[in-house]
């Protein structure tokens, strides 16, 4: 658990004297080996206020993955994790251009910096007053106005709503339910019926428990699976699922089931694909593969195979195949002389970090494998990973 943001200390962190404060503990290493002399230098520097500027510093470090230029933005630890990547939120953005849009859970301010650069106006309310307080230093657009509102009690009108649910503790499970969000989903969608309206929310949810959501748009950004969107009325497309693939060079695509899904299942070609994680999320494994020629080897698991792989993406060049066992797997590995080896699973309950030390791998040599199953037969496909 972060540290406890008050009111207070975020005035600070707002005053000259505050920024002028961070500059100064910025300066300091602040690394697992230096950490407790630095604690130690901050509390000489700035005495009460060292926990908050270097709680405010050391987030401002993490958000460099998520957040453009983040040296003046104000966090908190649970806000900076639920933070939506820049390249991620400026994609949502882009189907709220030129709209008037309220924010019911702006939080710091992450997605509503990105809405309020194409929106028409913006209004960003949350419940918090730390957050709130924060989100009026982040955003400098004279065209956001922020105010503290429940989210379930609707403040403005004729307004698109953008919503960004808490994530409540799951209890370990693998899947998330609409009840598992603060607000839940459906009590939110129930809110909002009628208006148009973005969710994001966790892509682990199953998205038959979201019956009311026009559209669901599931988005990766450089391989990561980073969130799913629930959109209704005019913002949805005629497409009632989407898998959105974000590169940070700024290059993009998207499959829907709007495409054609006729996929054949056939024998292990001359490549492995494994398509990305969105894809498989939305449910659209057969669109992609139908898109780009490729059939599955099995129609329950997402691998596919194919004599070319799509452009730009890790691809495996099949070198040989077979029915898996681990002694005949071991063999082939040595006889290849491979010593580094990458274990990709799917459709199989093999772990492979218990798997690899039993392959008793040695040589110069190194390869991927993937472990599978075509009908009821297990196999190993011995891989050559290239960047196609």
């Amino acid at each position: 658990m972060g540290y406890g943001f008050t009111l207070g200390d975020v005035a600070f962190l707002r005053s000259p004297q505050g920024a002028a404060a961070a500059a100064e503990i910025d300066r300091l290493p602040l690394t697992p080996a230096t950490y407790l002399a630095d604690v130690a230098k901050a509390r000489t520097l700035a005495g009460d206020r060292a926990p908050a500027l270097l709680e405010t510093v050391l987030l401002r470090r993490k958000a460099v993955s998520k957040v453009d230029d983040p040296a003046d933005w104000l966090f908190t630890d649970a806000a900076l994790q639920q933070a939506t990547p820049t390249p991620v939120a400026r994609h949502r953005a882009r189907r709220l251009a030129g709209r008037d849009v309220h924010d019911v859970t702006c939080s710091v301010g992450v997605d509503l910096a990105a809405v309020s650069e194409v929106a028409a106006r913006c209004v960003g309310s949350d419940l918090d007053p730390v957050r709130l307080a924060m989100a009026r230093h982040n955003l400098k657009r004279p065209n956001a106005i922020l105010a503290r509102a429940d989210a379930l009690v609707p403040v403005t009108k004729d307004m698109a709503v953008l919503a960004d649910p808490g994530r409540r503790d799951s209890s370990g499970r693998r899947r998330w339910r609409p009840e598992d969000f603060a607000p839940p989903l459906g009590t939110l969608a129930e809110t909002y019926r009628g208006r148009d309206l973005a969710v994001k929310c966790a892509p682990g949810i199953d998205f038959d428990d979201v019956p009311w959501a026009d559209e669901v748009e599931v988005v990766s950004l450089d391989g990561a699976v980073r969130e799913a969107c629930l959109w209704t009325g005019g913002l949805a497309t005629e497409a009632r699922r989407r898998a959105t693939v974000l590169r940070s060079d700024g290059s993009e695509w998207t499959v829907t089931d709007r495409q054609d899904d006729t996929c054949p299942v056939t024998e292990v070609g001359e490549w492995i694909v494994d398509p990305d994680g969105a894809v498989v999320r939305a449910g659209l494994v057969r669109h992609y593969a139908a898109a780009h020629r490729l059939s599955q080897l099995d129609e329950r698991i997402a691998y596919l195979t194919g004599p070319e792989p799509p452009p730009g993406i890790r691809a495996f060049h099949v070198l040989e195949h077979g029915k898996y066992s681990e002694k005949t797997l071991r063999a082939t590995l040595s006889k290849r002389g491979i010593g580094r080896l990458e274990i990709l699973v799917r459709g199989l309950d093999i772990d492979p970090n218990a798997l690899r030390p039993r392959l008793k791998l040695k040589g110069p040599n190194e390869a991927s494998v993937v472990l599978t199953r075509t009908g009821r037969s297990p196999v190993a496909i011995v891989c050559e990973a290239q960047r196609t």
